[in-house]
């Protein structure tokens, strides 16, 4: 089977294929970052030419496209279909792919020697930076960065797993390189320090603390957070939890000792389709811990919360345990969540306001005034935009580092007069294609450039509420009939109407991943039948419904699985996007309204 690699420099590793020139490896980089999607030609072409396109470009791109072809030799692996092209490849045969699913499965692991196995066979995978003969181009920079943080991760839950497990003196020597390497990031630090004062190296884990903050206040004008202040004093005291783990607590039980040989970087070079397989089976059956874990799990087991959620909250789940870990009191009602790398922005609808959390230590950094009632969140073009119902202001922008208000305009839905109070104010909004896509009115959806100008009007269907968007396709929830409705932003068409369940509006949310749309929805005539709908965006159709009754609203995609909040029910249902069953139900104290997965919790807000 034909394989690919992006850890490193590109690569397909059947028979040392040629893939060409720069123009043509970049299309084959980012097809396989977007594989088993259609892509539009002309967002093709501004990936190959992103200043200026030449008068050729197009078939300049059927050329690459057919010189691929040859090259790689595989019948069925370019689809061309209307305007569009689809590059054909299971995940299985991709490097990236493997590293992502044995993180997933490590972060799923019961114990540390599990999750430790699994991160050395996902990091063992990279043969040097991603797409490193690549690394210029301005088209594959955001998913190259994306690849980058996601194995930087890795590698410090590594070195805590290994710290889990007493091996602090093994640890050091790596820890520090990795702090050197990114002397900004504060877990390494965090990690080192620990290493050092587990190592009877006191002073200089002190050192490491001092230097770092003298950096933070040099550099950004910061100090360190409050975790690693904590630890600091912990360090001073001597406090007895900083103290390794006895060798009972670390030693490796029978279960996790199962793991299959690590693949190193030489042996990767030679790794086939199947043994990235087994890797992955490996280290899912590692993660589940016995067969009463999995019995659990593919039943959908409850997770009770090690604390309580009382209103006006936000609660982290840990996404490897599902227990509640940290409650941040909001004191206002919160409406809508959005995670944008390690911040969580909160819209505030009673208020008028927007929260500013910190993923990484649930510290509130500030609340920003708004003038209009947020009802929903994107992010795109270096703004925050936000959907209100109010007429003054339906759409405003927002600046994420300073908290300005950049922009706010009033919409009105096309076809229905100025004096109708049902045609004003937005509901959804999302951001894709370098537009601004707002539904407005009772059915009307709106495309603005970043700037605020009008780029097209539709009218899509009664009860226009989420929307969701990548580049391939905006996604509307249609609530009247019942339907989803998809626009191709390469024509401004409508492409497909799909039924799906009862779907509810507002702040109630859709997800779009791949070549998948997730919808909440209830069932018909039932709420035994509520769920979330999987709908298949090439095939145009429900490929799947995952069960779990009550009354689901919104979902969010993270850390390999869908969280879906489920406000009559009390509860957060994870789902597993790979059997399309329910994994487990973590049960709330307070009706849960709102849910942003960020890189290290899934966060759930309170009404």
């Amino acid at each position: 089977m034909l394989e690919f690699r992006l850890l490193g420099t590109l690569e397909a590793a059947q028979g040392g294929s040629a893939l060409g020139g720069r123009k043509q490896r970049t299309l084959l980089a980012y097809m396989l970052l977007h594989r088993n999607e259609a892509i539009p030609r002309d967002r093709l072409i501004d990936v190959l030419w992103p200043e200026d396109p030449p008068a050729t470009a197009a078939h300049a791109l059927d050329v690459y496209v057919s010189r691929l072809r040859k090259s790689l030799g595989a019948n069925g692996l370019f689809e061309t279909r209307g305007g569009s092209i689809r590059l054909n490849v299971p995940d299985e045969a991709v490097d990236a792919a493997g590293f992502e699913q044995l993180v997933a499965a490590a972060r799923r692991a019961e114990g540390a020697a599990a999750r430790l196995g699994a991160l050395e066979q996902a990091l063992a995978l990279w043969r040097g930076p991603a797409l490193a003969d690549l690394r210029d181009e301005p088209s594959l920079r955001p998913e190259r960065e994306r690849l980058e943080e996601e194995r930087l991760a890795a590698q410090e839950e590594r070195f805590e797993a290994m710290l889990a497990l007493g091996r602090h003196d093994e640890a050091i020597g790596g820890l520090q390189a990795l702090a050197s390497e990114h002397p900004l990031r504060e877990r390494p630090r965090r990690l080192l320090m620990l290493a050092l004062y587990r190592a009877g190296r006191q002073n200089e884990a002190l050192e490491v603390y001092r230097s770092f903050r003298r950096l933070l206040s040099d550099e950004l004008g910061l100090e360190p957070s409050d975790d690693l202040r904590e630890l600091e004093g912990a360090v001073l005291r001597h406090d007895e939890r900083l103290a390794a783990p006895s060798p009972a607590e670390s030693a490796t039980t029978p279960g996790e000792a199962a793991s299959a040989p690590l693949a190193t970087p030489a042996r990767h070079s030679r790794m086939t389709h199947t043994r990235w397989r087994a890797a992955a089976i490996v280290a899912a059956v590692v993660a589940v811990a016995g067969a009463i874990v999995l019995a659990l799990a593919l039943s959908g087991s409850s997770a009770r919360p090690t604390l309580a959620v009382p209103d006006f909250s936000a609660a982290a789940i840990d996404p490897t345990t599902g227990r509640i870990v940290n409650v941040v009191p909001l004191h206002q009602s919160p409406d809508a969540a959005l995670a944008v790398g390690n911040t969580l922005w909160v819209a505030n609808l009673t208020n008028r306001t927007l929260t500013r959390l910190d993923d990484r230590t649930g510290a509130v950094r500030d609340t920003i005034g708004l003038p209009c009632h947020p009802r929903a969140l994107a992010y795109g073009g270096r703004r925050l935009w936000i959907a209100s119902t109010d007429r003054a202001c339906s759409l405003m922008a927002v600046n994420p580092r300073s908290g300005e208000v950049k922009l706010k305009m009033p919409l009105h839905q096309p076809g229905l007069g100025v004096f109708s109070a049902q045609g004003w104010g937005a509901k959804g909004v999302a951001f894709a294609n370098k537009s601004v896509w707002v539904t407005v009115g009772v059915s009307g959806l709106i495309r603005l450039s970043p700037a605020g100008r009008v780029q097209h009007t539709f009218v899509v269907g009664p009860d226009a509420s989420a929307v969701a968007a990548d580049n391939g396709g905006v996604w509307i929830a249609v609530l009247g009939p019942e339907q989803l409705v998809e626009i191709d932003p390469s024509t401004d068409s409508r492409a497909a109407r799909i039924p799906v369940g009862t779907m509810q509006d507002i702040p109630c949310t859709l997800a779009v991943s791949g070549q998948t749309v997730w919808a909440p929805a209830a069932g018909e005539g039932t709420s035994t039948s509520s769920g979330v709908w999987r709908v298949d965006r090439i095939r145009q159709r429900v490929s799947a419904v995952a069960h779990f009754g009550g009354n689901p609203c919104g979902v969010s995609l993270g850390h390999g699985n869908v969280w879906v909040v489920n406000p009559s029910s009390y509860e957060v249902d994870e789902i597993s996007p790979q059997t399309d069953r329910l994994l487990r139900r973590i049960s709330l104290d307070s009706s849960p309204d709102a849910i942003a997965a960020a890189p290290r919790y899934v966060w759930v807000f309170t009404d």
